[in-house]
C-alpha cells in the first residue's frame, strides 16, 4: 500500500498559529463530532432515555446474558467467592471453566467496572457502558477518516454515525459482545501509523511501537469477543496478500523488513504471548466438546440475495430494502441501511477507487467478508476452516458483514467531503441527504422492562432455600422458555450456582437432558434428569433444588425446603 508523499503531508497535524490559538482548535475539531455523537446516542437509545432507564436497550435473552458476563467480571474483580475465577461463572453448575464457552467481555468490562464501583446498580452500569463503547466507536473512527483517510471533520463525523448508529447496529445491540471495536479500530489505526510512519521515512523506534501496539491491542480482542478478533485477523491476513500484489505494497514491505525485522518478530510475539492463555482455554473446550462441523457453518454464509433483501442473514450488514413486508418480522434483522445511505455508500466507493489508502481498504475489506459469501451450498469460509485456527468455532459466519462497516464509512464521508467542497447547492444537497441518512437510520431495537425481568429474578432468589447446594429453575406449563437469564442472574444475587446456563457452545449433554417448557407434570423426569446431569460430573442431587418459573413472574418451588432466603434482595445487591 502506497501514499503520495502530498497525501502524507496532508495528514500531519497542524501547528497553531497565532491567528488559530489552541483553544479554538480544540473547540472547532470537537464541535461536529460531538454534536453528531449526541445526536446519534439520543436517537439509538431514546426510549431508556426518556423512560428514566425504566427500560433497557438490551433483549431479555442474548443481551441480558452478556450483560451477566460484564457483571461476573465485577464480581471477580471485586472478590465476590462465587466468582472467585475469572473463567469460571455460577451456571452449568457443576462445570469449572464455562466462560471459555462463549465471549468473555473481560478486556472491555474496566469501564463497566467504573460504574460499578461509583454506585451505580447494573442496569445503570450496562447502559453507561453502552454509551461510553458508542462514543468510543465514533471518536475511533472520526480520526481513522480525518488523520488517514484524509476527509474533513465533517464528513468524517458523518461516516462515523453510520459506522455507529446504524440501525443494523443498534437493531442488533443484543449482542454487545459485538459492539466494542475499540481493540480492533485502535490495531487499525495503530497499523496505519506503522505504514505512514515506514513510508514517510519516519523515527524508527516511534513506527516499531504503532506495531506493538496494533499486534497487542488485536491480541486484547480475545478476552472480548472472538467474533471480531477472527474476522479482523483474516482481514490483516487478506490485506498483506494484496499489498503483496502491489508493486508499491512490495515496496513497503521491503523497506519494514530491512528496518523493523526483529521488531517486528518481537511485537508479534508479544501479541501472541498476550493472547495466548485466552486462545488455550478454548482450545481445551474444543477437545472436550469437539468442534463445528465445516457444512454448519458454510450454510451461515451470506448470499447474494442478503445485498437487497433482510433475512434471517442480515448481519451482513449492508442491505438496500427496509422493512420488506413478510420477509422476516424480527425486529433484529428486518432493518437495513436504507435507499439513500446505500445509494450514497455506493458512490463513496467509486471516490474510494481513485485513492490509493481507501481503495486499498476498500479491496480488503471487501474480499475479507467475501469470505463468508455462500453459493449454492458452498462458501469460501470452508478453506478458512481447514487452514485458520479457531475458524471452527464460528457458527454465524454471516456476521462476517460486520467488516463492511468500515469501508461504509469510508465512502460515505469521501461523498460528503466531495460534494461539501461544491457549490453551494451541492453542500445543501450533501447536508439534506446526511439529514436524510440519519432518519433512515432511526432503529427499532429490543428493550427489556427493567421492572419485569428484575422481578423476575427478585422472585427467584426468594425461592431458592439457604441450606440447597444450587438450583435449576424450568418454565411453567405453556410458557416460553425464558428462565436462562433470570436464572443466571438469581445466581449472582443469591450466591448460590444454578444448573441453568446458556453460551454459543453448549455443554456435551445439557440440551438432550434439559429439553424446555417442561410441564407441570413431568416434575419426576426433571429431577431424574437433574440428577443424572450432575452424577455424570461427580455431584449428587439430593441439595440441588428445582424452582419453576410460571407467568406473571411468579415462582413455585418443586420440593419445598423449610428455610427460604426472603431476605436477600435486589436492593441489597445493588448496593
Amino acid at each position: 500500500m502506497s501514499c503520495p508523499t502530498s497525501e502524507i503531508q496532508a495528514l500531519e497535524a497542524v501547528a497553531p498559529t497565532v491567528d488559530q490559538p489552541i483553544a479554538s482548535q480544540w473547540l472547532r475539531w470537537l464541535g461536529w463530532p460531538v454534536l453528531l455523537c449526541a445526536v446519534g446516542l439520543l436517537v439509538s437509545y431514546r426510549l431508556p432515555v426518556f423512560s428514566g432507564l425504566a427500560w433497557i436497550p438490551l433483549g431479555p435473552g442474548d443481551g441480558k446474558l452478556n450483560h451477566a458476563f460484564l457483571e461476573h467480571s465485577w464480581l471477580w474483580v471485586s472478590g465476590d467467592p462465587l466468582h472467585a475465577g475469572l473463567w469460571n461463572a455460577p451456571f452449568f453448575y457443576p462445570l469449572e471453566g464455562i466462560m471459555a464457552r462463549g465471549d468473555l467481555m473481560a478486556s472491555s468490562a474496566p469501564l463497566y467496572w467504573i460504574f460499578r464501583a461509583v454506585g451505580c446498580d447494573p442496569d445503570v452500569s450496562v447502559f453507561g457502558w453502552l454509551v461510553t463503547m458508542g462514543v468510543i466507536n465514533f471518536f475511533l473512527v472520526v480520526l481513522l477518516l480525518k488523520r488517514f483517510v484524509g476527509v474533513a471533520l465533517l464528513p468524517s463525523s458523518i461516516g462515523a454515525y453510520l459506522f455507529c448508529f446504524a440501525a443494523v447496529r443498534v437493531g442488533n445491540i443484543a449482542h454487545i459482545q459485538l459492539l466494542p471495536h475499540c481493540f480492533v479500530l485502535g490495531s487499525v489505526l495503530c497499523a496505519a501509523a506503522y505504514v505512514r510512519n515506514v513510508l514517510s521515512g519516519g523515527n524508527a523506534w516511534a513506527g516499531r511501537g504503532w506495531a506493538l501496539a496494533a499486534g497487542v491491542l488485536l491480541a486484547l480482542q480475545s478476552y472480548n469477543a472472538f467474533y471480531l478478533l477472527l474476522f479482523y485477523a483474516l482481514a490483516y491476513g487478506v490485506g498483506i496478500l494484496v499489498g503483496a500484489s502491489l508493486k508499491s505494497g512490495r515496496r513497503f514491505f521491503r523497506r519494514a523488513a530491512r528496518r523493523d525485522f526483529w521488531a517486528l518478530i518481537l511485537a508479534s510475539a508479544i501479541g501472541v504471548a498476550v493472547a495466548w492463555p485466552a486462545y488455550a482455554r478454548y482450545s481445551r473446550v474444543a477437545e472436550q466438546s469437539g468442534t463445528r462441523a465445516v457444512k454448519d457453518a458454510a450454510v451461515n454464509g451470506w448470499e447474494i440475495g442478503d445485498l437487497v433483501a433482510p433475512t434471517t442473514r442480515s448481519w451482513l450488514h449492508i442491505m438496500v430494502l427496509r422493512n420488506r413486508p413478510g420477509v422476516f418480522k424480527n425486529s433484529q434483522t428486518s432493518v437495513t441501511l436504507g435507499w439513500v445511505s446505500s445509494l450514497a455508500v455506493l458512490a463513496g466507493m467509486f471516490l474510494m477507487l481513485r485513492k490509493p489508502t481507501p481503495r486499498f481498504l476498500l479491496i480488503t475489506f471487501f474480499l475479507t467478508a467475501m469470505l463468508g459469501f455462500t453459493f449454492a451450498g458452498h462458501s469460501f469460509w470452508e478453506l478458512v476452516y481447514r487452514t485458520v485456527p479457531g475458524a471452527s468455532a464460528i457458527r454465524a459466519t454471516f456476521r462476517i458483514g460486520l467488516l463492511l462497516h468500515v469501508p461504509a464509512a469510508i465512502a460515505l464521508a469521501m461523498a460528503m467531503d466531495w460534494a461539501l467542497t461544491k457549490r453551494w447547492v451541492w453542500r445543501v444537497a450533501a447536508l439534506l441527504v446526511a439529514a436524510w441518512i440519519a432518519v433512515e437510520q432511526v432503529p427499532s431495537t429490543f428493550v427489556t422492562s427493567r421492572r419485569g425481568f428484575n422481578q423476575a429474578v427478585q422472585d427467584i432468589v426468594d425461592a431458592i432455600p439457604l441450606d440447597c447446594e444450587a438450583f435449576y429453575v424450568v418454565s411453567g406449563p405453556g410458557e416460553l422458555p425464558a428462565e436462562e437469564e433470570p436464572a443466571i442472574w438469581a445466581a449472582f444475587v443469591a450466591g448460590v450456582p444454578t444448573v441453568n446456563g446458556r453460551t454459543g457452545k453448549m455443554p456435551d449433554g445439557f440440551e438432550s437432558l434439559f429439553r424446555r417448557g417442561t410441564t407441570r407434570t413431568s416434575v419426576s423426569s426433571v429431577r431424574s434428569r437433574l440428577r443424572q446431569w450432575l452424577e455424570s460430573h461427580g455431584r449428587a442431587g439430593d441439595r440441588v433444588e428445582i424452582i419453576r418459573l410460571i407467568r406473571n413472574c411468579r415462582v413455585e418451588i418443586i420440593r419445598p425446603m423449610r428455610k427460604r432466603r426472603s431476605s436477600t434482595s435486589l436492593a441489597v445487591y445493588r448496593q
